[in-house]
């Protein structure tokens, strides 16, 4: 029995994909990690008012770019697991729609910028054309999506873990020289220009090409009609993501969106870390469906309560010793971002579960349940800034960004589809019970 036991622990299936998430984890720790100091450097080096207005170009991108790239990401990694024999029918149609949609999304940036409404500086709308190009690098994101899928990432975490240390090095070398803030946006896209570089010498050094790749349109479409309510959604999980900073610069100033991105900065990056694990685990949870409902239930209850635990072992301490945090990393400048870090730090429970339940929603085809909560939640936290932020700056969006995401959470509880995972995440806060 312990033999048998044994064996199963590790089988080949588990061993590589422990060793994946392995890779995914310890690339999204060293980003955050080396993220923290380089970031910390910046801020320090810009001061809250010209960091704000880096934060501020950087979010008005950020909303643009789950229409630039369709927000496939998930269901294109569905389509590859179901489907590898059409890889290169996968890859081919979606690269051609992605690269149409970004070329056309970043022309509408360089359309809109210069009517963009009085408030920021006109050295923003320079920043902003500068990391309006990055759309562009994201196309062959692709590739990565394709690894990921094979429970392969450790060739991508190496490119994407060197793309930023170059990058890092660059912004280092811009604050030794006090270069202007146009020199630290374009730190930014140079990242993703390395990382589109990397994703195509590894395919090449795998004996692939993206010549392979071929354009079919009832494959596209098809992809396009299930994925096409989820790029909505991103586009909305953006916009409550990234919204608060464009609305504090125009009703709070810079100087208050330089405090905000600060405490966003030590309480953001851990979303990804999750994002990472349930993308690694994903391919598990589609064969547990196949094989045994009651394997595969079982499974997304460990991973509810996982995500439970780590929640909370990042939100406690972060929370209560916020003050620490901030003026250790960002310096005594940014004090004020202590309190807006206690509370925002918060969302990342119900980040967490949202993460967690993203494959039970596309296994399960939830796509138009997920699409109407991101947009009631997007459309909670803007109401909810126009309330807050003018009598109570960062902190009122800090708070707005927290009920906006439990919103999500809560209304898992008034529908049939999603009612069990609101249950599993509601039981996950016995975590114990289910981590043995």
């Amino acid at each position: 029995m312990r033999q048998l036991k044994l064996d199963s622990i590790l089988s080949p299936n588990r061993v590589k994909i422990f060793i994946n998430t392995s890779w995914l984890i310890l690339e999204r720790l060293f980003r955050i990690g080396l993220g923290f100091f380089v970031t910390a450097l910046v801020a320090r080096y810009l001061g809250p008012k010209q960091f704000g207005l880096l934060s501020y170009a950087i979010s008005i991108v950020a909303i643009v770019e789950p229409l630039a790239n369709l927000g496939l990401n998930t269901i294109l990694k569905k389509y590859f697991l179901y489907n590898p024999e059409s890889r290169y029918e996968i890859q081919g149609s979606v690269f051609a729609l992605r690269f149409a949609s970004s070329l056309l999304f970043f022309i509408v940036m360089l359309v809109i910028i210069p009517f963009i409404p009085e408030g920021p500086p006109a050295e923003v709308r320079w920043v902003l054309t500068v990391l309006s190009v990055g759309l562009l690098f994201k196309i062959f994101d692709l590739i990565d999506l394709w690894y990921e899928s094979q429970v392969q990432s450790k060739y991508t975490s190496i490119i994407k873990s060197s793309a930023i240390v170059l990058s890092s090095i660059a912004k280092l070398l811009f604050i030794k020289f006090e270069l202007s803030l146009l020199w630290f946006a374009l730190a930014t896209i140079l990242e993703g220009l390395i990382c589109t570089a990397g994703y195509i010498w590894i395919i090449g050094h795998h004996g692939d090409s993206v010549r392979k790749w071929r354009f079919h349109w009832p494959l596209l479409r098809n992809i396009l009609k299930e994925g096409t309510p989820l790029m909505i959604a991103s586009l909305a999980v953006m916009i409550y993501m990234k919204i608060d900073q464009i609305m504090l610069l125009h009703m709070a100033g810079e100087h208050e969106v330089g405090l905000y991105a600060a405490a966003v900065k030590l309480s953001e990056p851990w979303g990804f870390i999750a994002v990472n694990i349930v993308a690694s685990i994903f391919p598990t949870l589609v064969m547990a469906k196949k094989a045994s409902l009651k394997d595969y239930y079982n499974k997304l209850q460990k991973l509810f309560s996982f995500m439970t635990l780590f929640a909370i072992i990042i939100t406690l301490p972060i929370s209560y010793f916020s003050s620490f945090f901030i003026s250790t990393i960002f310096g005594a400048n940014y004090i004020a971002s202590a309190p807006i870090l206690s509370v925002h730090i918060w969302a990342n429970i119900f980040i967490f579960w949202a993460v967690a339940q993203d494959p039970w929603d596309i296994v399960e085809k939830h796509t138009k349940f997920v699409l109407f909560k991101t947009i009631f939640a997007a459309f909670l936290n803007i109401g909810l800034n126009l309330y807050l932020i003018p009598t109570h700056g960062g902190l009122g969006a800090a708070w707005a960004t927290v009920v906006s995401y439990s919103s999500v959470f809560f209304l898992n509880s008034f529908h049939k589809k999603s009612r069990k995972a609101f249950i599993a995440e509601i039981k996950s806060l016995l975590f114990w019970r289910y981590l043995r």
